[in-house]
């Protein structure tokens, strides 16, 4: 049998060194709690109007390219988009749109892959392997009481259900 004295000094030791654990615990929460890792950003090319033409997107060999149809984007109708991943492995792409100066309330669109041959495909170029894949949606825009509105498309491709995204943004404007 553990005497008085011992089984108090024992308490003690088992208070202190859960008292130390506590402390531990309260002192690295913060930095466990901010694991959420920042996506990896692609930097548009160079200025460009989806109205016009398809806009890219890149980091290094990798691009995201982003396209809409019709060119005249219009609230309140029908746009559909398109999005082509150069040597990028996705299993989920989503676009993100959202009003730029203004809340416009939420526009995700979880994009499809198109699946025929034509569209994804590995090629080789200049000794290199280059894999595309095409993702499509449709979705409409909010009407904006201006006239006007800039938009802001995030397109967000996931690798991974568990992997933080890859992320390029574009802005557009509506009528």
């Amino acid at each position: 049998m553990l005497s008085n004295q011992t089984y108090q000094l024992l308490k003690i030791v088992a208070g202190i060194f859960a008292f130390s654990a506590v402390l531990l615990v309260l002192w690295k929460l913060p930095q466990i709690l901010d694991k959420e890792e920042t996506p990896h950003t692609f930097s548009v090319i160079e200025p460009c109007d989806l109205k016009q033409a398809a806009c890219t997107a890149t980091q290094g060999n990798k691009s995201i390219t982003l396209e809409a149809r019709p060119k005249n984007i219009v609230s309140l109708m029908p746009i559909n988009f398109t999005v082509k991943l150069k040597n990028i492995e996705a299993h989920t792409v989503v676009l993100d749109i959202t009003g730029k100066d203004m809340y416009m309330g939420i526009n995700q669109i979880k994009l499809t892959p198109r699946t025929d041959d034509s569209y994804s495909k590995e090629t080789v170029s200049d000794g290199t392997d280059t894999k595309e894949t095409v993702w499509e949606g449709t979705t409409e825009l909010a009407i904006c009481t201006t006239g006007s509105m800039l938009w802001q498309a995030a397109v967000l491709t996931y690798p991974d259900p568990t992997s933080k995204s890859q992320i390029a943004t574009f802005e557009f404007e509506s009528r």
